[in-house]
């Protein structure tokens, strides 16, 4: 059959959706939705995992750096100093120790802005650093080359 324009006229059965399909489309869209909602915050969770990590490694290096000052004129390491810089920058000095090679080593610990502890992750990001004085040789000169 055929509308008086040629076209064909809807099959009846087709023209309207059945009880089954009404408001499949809310629920699938709901469902996109509360995906899009879980990647979401998937995603800033790790986001801010990573910052806290860098933060952490930030705080290490400068601490590390504070604490070694006194190496280059023969002092020992000034953990005072390397703890003073950490709180600084928003960390714990957590370790502070002369290695036998005469550098000194730190650990800086900040707790994590957005913790998730019930998803297996730490409260805290932890980092290491390490500076002193390099010779010429551990610097990789040769030895006749001055340092």
């Amino acid at each position: 059959m055929s509308t008086p324009r040629g076209r064909p006229e809807p099959d009846p059965r087709r023209a309207t959706p059945s009880a089954e399909e009404e408001g499949s489309t809310t629920v699938l869209t709901v469902g996109a939705i509360g995906v899009l909602v879980l990647m979401l915050t998937g995603a800033l969770l790790v986001v801010s995992v990573v910052r806290d990590v860098h933060r952490a490694r930030s705080a290490a290096d400068l601490s590390a750096l504070a604490a070694a000052g006194p190496l280059p004129g023969g002092g020992r390491p000034d953990c005072s100093d390397g703890s003073s810089v950490a709180l600084a920058n928003g960390a714990t000095l957590t370790g502070c120790e002369m290695l036998a090679d005469g550098s000194v080593e730190v650990r800086a610990s900040v707790p994590l802005r957005w913790s998730a502890t019930w998803a297996g992750i730490p409260d805290r990001a932890t980092a290491g650093a390490r500076a002193g004085v390099v010779t010429g040789e551990a610097a990789g000169a040769s030895p006749g080359y001055p340092p």
